[in-house]
C-alpha cells in the first residue's frame, strides 16, 4: 500500500508526457503515420508508446537527431522530459516529411 501512491505518481508522469508528445506533435503538423491526429499515443498505456514510425524513421532519428526509438517504433515515455518534448516532435516532423 506504501507503493500505491509513488506508482499512481509515476503512471499520472508518463501519461502527461504522452500528452505533452500528441500536443507538440500535432503543433508542429508532423502527419501521424496512421492518418490519425497523434491520439493513439495518449490513448495507449504502460511506459512505451507505439508511435508507428518505420525503421528508416526510426534510423534517421537516430543519425540525424539522436533521439533513440527501437526499430519497431516505440519509444520510452517513462524517459522522456518535459524539456524534450518540443526537441521530439521537431525531430519526427522533420524524419516524417523526408
Amino acid at each position: 500500500r506504501r507503493l500505491e501512491p509513488e506508482l499512481r505518481g509515476m503512471a499520472n508522469r508518463v501519461h502527461r508526457m504522452r500528452v505533452l508528445l500528441a500536443d507538440a506533435l500535432r503543433a508542429e503538423g508532423a502527419p501521424s503515420p496512421d492518418g490519425g491526429d497523434w491520439g493513439h499515443v495518449v490513448d495507449q498505456i504502460g511506459m512505451f508508446a507505439y508511435t508507428g514510425l518505420s525503421a528508416s524513421h526510426v534510423d534517421s532519428l537516430r543519425e540525424r537527431h539522436h533521439v533513440y526509438l527501437t526499430r519497431d517504433g516505440r519509444m520510452s515515455m517513462a524517459a522522456m522530459k518535459p524539456a524534450d518534448i518540443e526537441y521530439v516532435a521537431r525531430a519526427v516532423r522533420s524524419v516524417l516529411a523526408e
